[in-house]
């Protein structure tokens, strides 16, 4: 495989000069929801069917052969992960939703046994934003034009964030794995000295930016 469509044995080496970022694009699941979880399955119970639900397991069987496939490493391995605020108690987030059989975190535990660090990736702020604007969405049953538009500015911000927060963090030489939902588009925010590398293939939502 080339580079950017990535491979199932990619061997990691220290590089002093630059950084190096793994994108995972992820599929949310109702595992990964926290309180909002009953309202997605209430939704979409009639909706739910095998083939669905198979095709979300085998895309997460292979982002875990090739999240994996990274370890072990000689560098410092930093792990960025959608939703997951920046606060005091990252690991239990994890933990609680790992217990809660959430595949994304899983991963990332497993991740974590072998070395790899956590870190606080997103704005407590903006997620509260977010979530009080989806429950709301969710019990009017639906989505108005302003509803929209709001939930789109606080996804870019979030980008801006996750994106900044990776800058400032991932130092030289380090490496990044970073867990994103497909919507999210952060490349055109990172630093120019971050090396990007797609494992499972580049979302369609960052397509036409340029890095």
């Amino acid at each position: 495989m080339s580079e950017e469509n990535g491979s199932a044995s990619l061997e990691i080496r220290p590089q002093a000069q630059n950084r190096r970022l793994f994108y995972f694009p992820i599929v949310h699941t109702v595992q990964d929801m926290g309180s909002l979880a009953s309202h997605v399955k209430e939704k979409h119970k009639s909706k739910d069917n095998h083939t669905h639900i198979a095709s979300i397991a085998r895309f997460w069987d292979l982002v875990e052969e090739e999240a994996l496939s990274l370890l072990p490493c000689k560098s410092t391995v930093r792990i960025y992960q959608d939703a997951l605020p920046i606060c005091d108690h990252e690991l239990q987030i994890v933990s609680d939703l790992v217990k809660q059989g959430s595949r994304n975190h899983a991963i990332v535990q497993h991740l974590m046994d072998n070395g790899a660090q956590v870190m606080g990736t997103e704005s407590p702020d903006l997620l509260l934003e977010e979530y009080h604007l989806a429950k709301r969405v969710m019990e009017q049953g639906g989505q108005s034009i302003a509803d929209g538009k709001a939930a789109a500015e606080i996804l870019r911000k979030r980008d801006q964030f996750v994106a900044e927060r990776i800058n400032n963090t991932l130092a030289t030489g380090e490496v990044g794995i970073v867990f994103l939902g497909m919507m999210h588009c952060i490349e055109a925010e990172l630093s120019s000295d971050i090396e990007i590398i797609y494992p499972i293939g580049r979302p369609e939502a960052s397509q036409g930016t340029a890095k």
